[in-house]
């Protein structure tokens, strides 16, 4: 079940994404336009501060995967592995997938080191040993302290929101929970500053 979701949710993304990206600036506009005029400015300076958090979010996420890829290259590198570089790329884009991507990041070299006549119980423990270096430092330092960074939350609170995310809404609640929470902060503290009253107006 797990793994048919996953492949639901990798099916379906794309599509959504290109018709969002298509229409993005339409719908956009079209929902900013509902906002009082009053609030009108309010509203485009969140839209701004999300949209800010959110590409640096992305930044993140891809220094993330660069540094789990390299990690782990260099470690199925120094262990003989054949085709360190390639490992090490599929090993990165695994590590999108929380809780699981450890296990789906053990497929290529267990299928690659098959595949060549070199498995065994060694090459299986140095598998598990790269990988525990590579998203062991993943999970501690580069997910609390960068991701959580690029959204302005604290790496406790990232770390706490991931795992009640896990337990209630499974994969795609895990991914999608930092940056939720980076937008409902923005969204909450824009709103407070916005319609609190200026010390003006006590004057």
């Amino acid at each position: 079940g797990v793994f048919a979701t996953l492949a639901v949710n990798i099916a379906l993304v794309p599509l959504l994404a290109f018709f969002m990206l298509r229409d993005f600036h339409q719908l956009r506009d079209r929902l900013l336009a509902l906002l009082p005029n009053s609030h009108f400015e309010l509203g485009w300076l969140i839209y701004h501060r999300v949209a800010v958090r959110m590409q640096a979010y992305l930044r993140g996420l891809f220094l993330q995967q660069v540094v789990l890829g390299t990690i782990t290259g260099i470690g199925f590198w120094l262990l003989g592995f054949p085709s360190p570089v390639l490992l090490g790329i599929l090993t990165g884009v695994a590590g999108l997938i929380p809780y699981l991507g450890p296990l789906l990041a053990m497929i290529a070299p267990i299928i690659l080191l098959m595949t060549t006549g070199s498995f065994d119980m060694d090459s299986l423990f140095n598998t598990v040993l790269v990988l525990a270096v590579g998203f062991g430092f993943d999970n501690l330092v580069v997910i609390p302290f960068l991701i959580a960074g690029t959204v302005n939350l604290h790496p406790a609170i990232a770390l706490t929101a991931v795992i009640i995310a896990g337990h209630l809404g499974g994969i795609p609640a895990m991914v999608l929970v930092i940056p939720v929470l980076g937008m409902v902060r923005i969204v909450v503290e824009s709103i407070y500053r916005g319609l609190r009253p200026s010390e003006q107006a006590f004057d």
